[in-house]
């Protein structure tokens, strides 16, 4: 508002100085005509005074020539009576028009300087003022004297017809000031209104426009300032989902499990139809994570928006009618894929899409970078750690799983239901001590892993080998009851007598004991019930399966 106060200000006093000034040029007008008035009547008055002179003078005169025919003895009495006669009255009156002070001195000086009035009437005044007063005031102080009389008449007549000429002038003038319109009817107050007006109206059009102005340059800010406002909190929106993203992916060890978060977490931030994570295997990209209505499919380098990205490390986004990831799909499609690398190494593609014309801006493509860093990092470190619990959790020799691998799984089995029943299969190669001693640990441990490879190669799908210890190996059958075990520990030792040691040698044979629970699984029992079971089957003579009367005791206790 400080700044809108001088269009309104300079208007008002445009205004107000216009008002001043037409109140001036009519006070002007006003005096103009009062000074006229006056002067008229102080003319008139010089007439009449003049005239009253006159005749006092001719009754004087009378008055003279009447005691001149009384007899010489009443002469001192024309003398004695002189003082007293009527001259006093007139000298009183001549002495105050011989002041220099009266409203005839200021009527001639105000009306000499009104425009539109004769010059000749203001100059004709002062004369025949001084001349008046003076001829007056010496007929008064000789008003006694002989030959006054003539003296006066010719004074009267000849300043008549002068004073008449001046009056006559004066009322010429008043009538000329008379018939003058008023001021505001004028054409130079009219003109001056009509100025006045325009720039009356022109201020209040400017001001209002200013106003107009900056009320929708007040509009538009706060408009922009909503925006940013509406901005930035979408930006800490996904600061606090990148955040969050952060600590899930920190704590998620499985490469499975990264995918996914990252696939969710991309439709979370960028709200795209669909979302695809897709990662190098053998120079193509293979989807491992979707979510969404568009279909993937494994693409190779420079395949689509998806391939392109891959190819050259850096984001790709646009609108295309196909793409061969999204072989199903018609119609438009905006796509957004960004690369993951990792030391360098491109590890695959993060993908947003959705169907339509619309496409991702700049800000869609940093938000996903960004989710693409932080997910290249946690499936590089979930990969590690992948192959780190590998490493733990199998024998680097076999490849089969370890004793930690066979605790971690036996300790799944033990909240499992009463209904299904587990077996447990414990394996030793017979006289392994006599081939390692009499060809030597490295073709012992060839041997080692042939019958691990044979162990792997006869079990079924949902079957787990492990490499117990030294030359005894394991294999867990979850949902197994006691008879399908002890046919799979049966394929299991012919499997192993087909085994050629590559040293040579006798055939390879083992010895199985099989163990079987139901109910709950108690992993020592089931382990130490069937090595029991193995050892029977050793002193039996070896190459055998045994199965552990667990079952049997455990079925006839309920």
């Amino acid at each position: 508002m400080r700044r809108l106060l001088p269009w309104f200000l300079i208007p008002g006093l445009i205004v107000v100085a216009a008002a001043c000034l037409i109140l001036s040029q009519a006070s002007q007008r006003g005096r103009s005509e009062a000074v006229h008035l006056a002067l008229a009547s102080q003319r008139a008055q010089l007439i009449t005074h003049a005239d009253q002179l006159i005749s006092a003078r001719n009754a004087q005169l009378l008055e003279l020539d009447a005691f001149a025919t009384v007899p010489p003895p009443f002469k001192g009495l024309r003398h004695a009576a002189a003082p007293y006669a009527p001259k006093t009255d007139r000298v009183e009156v001549l002495s105050g028009l011989k002041s220099d002070e009266g409203p005839a001195s200021d009527a001639a000086h105000a009306l000499r300087s009104v425009d539109g009035v004769p010059i000749a009437v203001v100059d004709a005044l002062r004369p025949l003022d001084e001349s008046v007063r003076d001829q007056l005031q010496q007929g008064a102080v000789r008003f006694l004297e002989p030959g006054v009389y003539a003296e006066a008449q010719s004074w009267a007549n000849q300043q008549r017809p002068e004073a008449e000429r001046l009056t006559n002038e004066t009322t010429a003038a008043l009538l000329a000031l008379a018939d003058r319109p008023p001021y505001w009817q004028t054409r130079e107050f009219l003109a001056f209104a009509a100025v006045l007006a325009v720039v009356s109206i022109g201020g209040g059009l400017l001001g209002v426009w200013r106003v107009s102005t900056a009320t929708r340059k007040l509009g538009d800010q706060t408009s922009e300032a909503k925006r940013e406002a509406d901005r930035m909190s979408e930006r800490a929106e996904h600061l606090r989902l990148l955040i969050s993203l952060g600590r899930r992916l920190s704590s998620d060890a499985e490469p499975g499990t990264v995918a996914a978060s990252l696939v969710a977490e991309t439709r979370q931030l960028l709200v795209p139809d669909s979302a695809i994570l897709a990662l190098m295997r053998e120079g193509r990209l293979v989807p491992v994570a979707a979510q969404g209505s568009l279909v993937p499919a494994s693409v190779a380098l420079q395949e689509g928006v998806g391939g392109r990205a891959a190819e050259t490390g850096v984001p790709v986004r646009m609108v295309v009618q196909s793409d061969p990831m999204f072989p199903a799909a018609t119609g438009p499609l905006s796509l957004l894929a960004v690369p993951l690398v990792h030391d360098g190494r491109v590890a695959g593609v993060l993908v947003a899409g959705s169907p339509g014309s619309q496409p991702f801006d700049q800000d869609d493509e940093v938000v996903l970078g960004l989710v693409a860093m932080m997910g290249a990092g946690a499936l590089r470190v979930a990969e590690r750690y992948g192959t780190t619990l590998a490493l733990a959790m199998h024998d680097p020799l076999t490849g089969l799983g370890n004793r930690r691998r066979l605790d971690h799984d036996l300790g799944a089995l033990s909240p499992a239901s009463s209904a299904a029943p587990a077996s447990f299969l414990m394996i030793d190669i017979d006289h392994f001590k006599m081939f390692n001693d009499r060809f030597g640990h490295p073709a012992g441990d060839e041997l080692l892993r042939s019958v691990g490879g044979a162990i792997a190669g006869a079990l079924r799908r949902a079957d787990v080998a492990y490499r117990f210890g030294g030359e005894e190996f394991s294999v867990l059958l979850p949902d197994t009851e006691v008879h399908t075990a002890t046919a799979v520990a049966e394929r299991v030792r012919l499997a192993v007598r087909s085994v050629v040691p590559a040293s040579g040698g006798p055939p390879v044979t083992v010895s199985v004991g099989v163990s079987t629970v139901q109910g709950i699984v108690v992993p020592a029992e089931l382990v130490g019930s069937a090595d029991r079971a193995l050892f029977e089957a050793k002193r039996g003579g070896r190459d055998r399966v045994v199965v552990a009367g667990l079952h049997a005791k455990l079925s006839a206790t309920g």
